[in-house]
């Protein structure tokens, strides 16, 4: 998978979950288009960033337990410029 998707399919991720709209694992992968299981390679790919994830059963969604932001973003680069 490409490297822009991966970053897109995890804002999204981040939206679903900062909103509390994701639903069930199954549903929430099914949200974002992907399987369960990669699904949950990416939930813990999120918690070894520092994410705290968990699932709320009362509101049928994953939450953050902690204030994670999830930023991604590039530094501005100059192009053709030669040092003298």
């Amino acid at each position: 998978m490409s490297l822009l998707k991966s970053i897109e399919r995890l804002k999204r991720m981040d939206y679903f979950i900062k909103k509390e709209i994701t639903g069930t694992s199954g549903e929430f992968a099914t949200k974002i288009g992907i399987s369960r299981s990669m699904l949950m390679e990416n939930l813990k790919e999120m918690k070894e960033l520092g994410a705290g994830i968990s699932y709320c059963h009362y509101r049928r969604s994953y939450c953050y337990d902690n204030e994670f932001s999830l930023i991604i973003g590039k530094s501005p680069t100059k192009i053709g410029v030669k040092n003298k």
